[in-house]
């Protein structure tokens, strides 16, 4: 299978979200304009495209090929970042997934998921945000078939909570001796 980008409704879906949000941002500049023409408007514009470009940039940079036993990634433009998940290697390196669907989403009928790594460089999930509902499913089957067991997480998670409580007891008695 090539490599597939996100729905081509991600630029109707981004372009909206962003004049609806950031046009209460430049709304203010728009005053500054009668002041210093020139300068304001020339700052207006460079915000603009510039955002625009990167909303653009971003659909082409973003990709995904689902294989046999092979989920590839594919992120960034200047600095491309490529990551091969093996069937055997993703429940280790998988560590969540979430499917949302904001407003804009609802509006042309896409959804976005977010796919979060352990042991990952970077604190970022690997965001699609305007996929198909069929993309949507076809990621979904590949990535829940190898989610760590929820009895694993949920051992993980009580002997987090289990630490964390035994670490607040501590800094309590510390703070309490020391005052």
């Amino acid at each position: 299978m090539k490599a597939r980008h996100q729905s081509v409704k991600y630029f109707a879906v981004k372009y909206t979200e962003f004049f609806v949000r950031n046009g209460l941002i430049y709304l203010p500049l728009l005053v500054f304009i009668f002041i210093l023409p020139n300068f304001w408007t020339l700052l207006l514009f460079l915000g603009y495209t510039s955002s625009l470009i990167a909303i653009f940039l971003r659909y082409f940079t973003t990709t995904y090929r689902i294989e046999a036993d092979t989920l590839t990634l594919t992120t960034g433009g200047i600095a491309k970042t490529t990551l091969k998940l093996k069937q055997a290697e993703l429940s280790h390196t998988l560590s969540n997934f979430r499917v949302e669907q904001t407003i804009y989403q609802k509006f042309f009928r896409t959804q976005g998921i977010q796919i979060y790594l352990n042991n990952s460089t970077t604190e970022e999930a690997i965001e699609f945000f305007a996929l198909t509902p069929e993309q949507l499913a076809q990621l979904q089957e590949f990535l829940a078939a190898f989610q760590p067991a929820t009895e694993i997480v949920a051992k993980n998670k009580a002997s987090l909570i289990e630490k964390s409580q035994a670490d607040f007891l501590t800094i309590v008695k510390t703070g309490l001796i020391s005052t």
